[in-house]
């Protein structure tokens, strides 16, 4: 795996884990195994403030995606 695919997969971990928690979940809820990368990835997407995007780490087309305010 190279290093490409490692960051987009801990973004979809990190998703993953706000999502849990958005939905109520408790965080012993990660589905990846103890002590990972992706683990940890899950813990820090659940355990993050609600009021701190993600956004900034989602990249298109090799920049950096921002949305654009209103």
């Amino acid at each position: 795996m190279n290093s490409r695919d490692y960051k987009r997969t801990a973004l979809q971990a990190k998703i993953l884990g706000r999502v849990e928690r958005l939905m109520g979940r408790d965080c012993n809820v990660n589905p990846f195994p103890a002590a990972t990368k992706n683990w940890e990835a899950f813990r820090e997407g659940w355990l993050r403030d609600p009021g701190d995007p993600l956004s900034h780490e989602m990249r298109a087309g090799g920049k950096t995606y921002l949305p654009r305010e209103s």
